[in-house]
């Protein structure tokens, strides 16, 4: 969550901040669906060469700048039949987390519930996550 809201705020996406939280956790979490498929030592590879590239995307001023090292290490994620597939479910469960507490920060800091959210200062999980998924009408 810390990466993801950092980097959105650094370069005013929410997709660059989504692959920055994503390879930074992947650099430093082996990727349990690949290590069950395929064994720890290639889950542990999988990491070391995700490090060098969430680094150089942490220090990026302009992340697309890096484009084409990220379309390559996907390739050859995919040419390997690797798919870090647990790190992805973890990263969607930290923007998720993150959009509740940025929802639950304006009510506080607004002084009530924001349109769309009703009430989450209650905190009841299932509702809250009802108002959070279902639309508008």
């Amino acid at each position: 969550v810390p990466v993801a809201r950092e980097r959105r705020v650094r370069w005013g996406s929410d997709e660059w901040a989504a692959v920055a939280a994503y390879l930074e956790l992947l650099a430093r979490i082996p990727d349990t669906l690949i290590a069950r498929k395929f064994g720890l030592p290639a889950a542990q590879q999988v990491s070391r060469e995700a490090a060098p590239l969430a680094q150089a995307l942490a220090q990026a001023q302009k992340p697309e700048h890096l484009s084409r090292q990220m379309l390559e290490f996907d390739s050859r994620l995919k040419q390997a039949g690797l798919n870090p597939g647990a790190t992805a479910d973890l990263t969607v469960a930290s923007l998720l987390a993150l959009r509740v507490e940025e929802i639950l920060e304006a009510e506080v800091t607004d002084g009530g519930p924001i349109p769309g959210a009703r009430g989450l200062s209650s905190w009841d999980g299932s509702r809250a996550f009802s108002q959070l998924t279902e639309k508008e009408t």
